[in-house]
């Protein structure tokens, strides 16, 4: 499901002659953002518009709302699908005519999991494969994956007068033994999604 927003009036603001050939090259393609009515996805949504990125294809579960994304940027061409990661048609439409795809959306609860991989890890693996295998099909030059901090902490070898960077990584002992996972390590879910898809990945945190 699709819903666009109608832009007759944006069309008509400029009082400037343009040429098509400066249109388009002043124009930057389209791009999906999955998870975009969240908190990271609006304002990644936002910093995408603010870099001149006109044409967005905003992916949301369905039947969340996402009526803030219109209010808050209404001269941008954002375009809402409605898709649950694991549905990979849905995933799919929402790829189709992007050049580049931001991997936002993951299962998430405030309450703790009674069964943490078929509750989370499970959903944010095979989510992931249906994002990078629509990304692959579709031609998309570029897969942006944000992870969770579950991939850094909690980590209790980890000397608390340094910053964390991409070397600090989640003591998967730990979760195990707390009921916080089971089964595959990050380095396994990696190779899974490669494996998948065919694609090479490299795993990177960003420094807090």
């Amino acid at each position: 499901m699709s819903i666009s927003p109608t832009a007759a009036a944006a069309a008509g603001a400029s009082s400037t002659p343009t040429s098509t050939a400066a249109m388009m090259t002043d124009k930057k393609a389209a791009v999906c953002v999955t998870g975009a009515n969240g908190f990271i996805g609006t304002y990644l949504v936002k910093t995408l518009i603010e870099s001149g990125y006109t044409t967005i294809h905003c992916s949301i579960f369905p039947n969340s709302s996402s009526s803030h994304l219109f209010s808050l940027f209404p001269s941008a061409s954002i375009r809402i699908f409605e898709a649950d990661i694991l549905d990979y048609d849905a995933v799919s439409r929402a790829v189709e005519g992007c050049h580049g795809v931001f991997h936002v959306a993951s299962p998430c609860t405030l309450e703790d999991p009674r069964d943490p991989q078929a509750e989370l890890v499970d959903p944010a693996v095979k989510g992931t494969q249906n994002v990078l295998e629509a990304s692959k099909n579709h031609g998309v030059r570029r897969v942006v994956l944000t992870s969770s901090i579950s991939a850094m902490v909690p980590n209790f070898a980890w000397p608390t007068s340094l910053p964390v960077d991409e070397s600090c990584w989640t003591d998967i002992n730990y979760c195990r033994s707390h009921q916080y996972l089971k089964g595959d390590s990050s380095w396994s879910i990696l190779r899974r999604i490669r494996t998948c898809c065919g694609l090479s990945t490299e795993g990177r945190h960003l420094e807090s």
